[in-house]
């Protein structure tokens, strides 16, 4: 009998130990991800953060192309390549690097607490630049300044 109840014991504690540890990898995997994806830290080290160095894409959007940043492109046929979910929603601005070749696009994000959204703009080229406006960091395209 006591066997038995060792049994028992041992198998609830597998079937509550599971789902705990899976959720535990799920969030670590995903905060990697993000910060992977975040560039802020390059923007505010650098003063300048130039997506072509490191990734292939023919247009970007400084803000989100819909919903989760996803916007119609899912839609459309477009495959998100490293898929994370953005933290802190209300402290973060997409960067969408999209190309149309492939029909592929990923997310990049920079913090507003940290460096202030450039506003809406899309482009072929897109270098970041930041600049000090009222004592904060702002971010700006530096293709399209005097357009």
């Amino acid at each position: 009998m006591l066997r038995f109840a060792r049994w028992i014991v041992g198998i609830v504690v597998l079937v509550l130990l599971v789902p705990v540890v899976s959720l535990g990898l799920q969030i670590v995997r995903d905060d990697q991800a993000f910060r992977r994806a975040d560039l802020t830290g390059e923007l505010v080290r650098n003063g300048r953060y130039d997506p072509a160095e490191h990734f292939s894409f023919e247009r970007a959007c400084t803000h989100s192309v819909g919903e989760q940043g996803d916007g119609d492109l899912y839609q459309r046929g477009y495959t998100r390549l490293d898929p994370t979910t953005a933290h802190d929603p209300d402290m973060v601005w997409p960067l969408v690097l999209i190309n149309d070749t492939d029909k592929t696009y990923r997310i990049l994000y920079g913090r507003e607490a940290e460096v202030m959204a450039p506003g809406w703009v899309c482009h072929d080229r897109v270098t970041l630049q930041v600049e000090t406006v009222d004592g904060r960091a702002k971010a700006y395209i530096a293709e399209t300044r005097g357009h």
